[in-house]
């Protein structure tokens, strides 16, 4: 199985690396929405075919959630996403660590999961058909995932980040 999450992996990131060089060539390397989606479009690029759609529900079923709170892209050798989630990072110096740690945990955890659960739906559910094409499935996610991360964090969070930070200290 990891053989196969492994060619998964590389073959997505074969693709974002294109998007890495774009992103290098127009210096937007602080433009959250085109981090995102270079992180997403190599991997709505599988929901065009039924080995596609089934690597990336397997992807969702074998990372385990703690995987997130690691060194990006543990599986495989994947410098362009690594330099995606460093710009990410970079791109969102207002937020306090912790709130930008779990924003960007939780960044995979709705790639991986929301992917798995389009090609899920566009395998299994043919007779209801899917909403939208998977073009607007893309950009609508990468709209969602952009505003997740660009929203200010409430009072509540930025004190339960001073708390884990007094945590931490002590």
């Amino acid at each position: 199985m990891a053989a196969i999450v492994t060619l998964h992996v590389d073959a997505v990131e074969e693709r974002r690396a294109r998007l890495v060089a774009e992103i290098e060539a127009a210096d937007a390397a602080g433009d959250l929405r085109a981090l995102v989606r270079a992180l997403a479009a190599p991997m709505a690029d599988d929901l065009t075919t039924p080995l596609g759609r089934a690597h990336l529900r397997l992807v969702a079923q074998v990372s385990h959630p703690s995987l997130a709170y690691g060194p990006a892209f543990q599986v495989s050798d994947a410098p362009a996403g690594t330099q995606v989630v460093r710009w990410l990072a970079a791109a969102l110096p207002d937020l306090p660590e912790a709130i930008r740690r779990e924003r960007l945990v939780a960044l995979r955890a709705q790639l991986i999961g929301l992917f798995a659960f389009r090609a899920t739906l566009r395998d299994t559910s043919p007779e209801i058909g899917v909403v939208g094409t998977d073009e607007l499935f893309l950009e609508n996610l990468v709209d969602l995932l952009v505003a997740g991360l660009q929203a200010p964090p409430s009072d509540e969070a930025v004190e339960a980040a001073r708390a884990e930070r007094r945590r931490h200290r002590a």
